[in-house]
């Protein structure tokens, strides 16, 4: 994906952000983020005095203005226990795919197993569900009652 061409944030996007560029949620370069996803994704906190170099908008009523850093500059956190980096490591690990992802990844209700966003890993879905029912006899046995064979 392209970084689009950045647009600046009004005065009323609030004290120290007016003039900054600003991007959409789905279009923030790489190697920024805020503060909350710092933590949460990249396992970093702000350091101090460190100020911000963008603008999320979210789209919607109000247009909240969210402050963006950049990951390079923001102090890592304490290292993991070895138990919580398994922990932290098991919930944005695609079944799927093998890949370990930024955010957590969401438990299919159905299969109980943790699948990525990425639209390769769902696509696959449908027809693995079936072949799994399939193999189960789960699928042969609902066509039995409903044929009544």
């Amino acid at each position: 994906m392209t970084t689009p061409e950045p647009r600046y944030a009004p005065a009323a996007a609030g004290e120290g952000l007016a003039g900054l560029a600003y991007y959409l949620s789905d279009q923030i370069p790489a190697g920024m983020d805020t503060d909350t996803h710092l933590g949460k994704r990249h396992r970093r906190v702000l350091a101090d005095g460190q100020l911000p170099v963008a603008v999320q908008r979210n789209r919607g009523p109000g247009r909240s203005w969210i402050p963006l850093y950049l990951v390079a500059a923001a102090v890592p956190m304490p290292l993991l226990t070895p138990a919580q980096q398994a922990r932290w490591d098991e919930v944005r690990l695609c079944s799927r795919c093998r890949e370990l992802q930024l955010d957590p990844c969401p438990v299919n209700r159905r299969t109980g197993k943790r699948i990525c966003g990425r639209a390769k890993c769902w696509a696959a879905e449908p027809a693995t569900a079936v072949a799994e029912a399939m193999n189960s006899g789960e699928l042969q046995a609902e066509l039995r009652q409903v044929t009544g064979g």
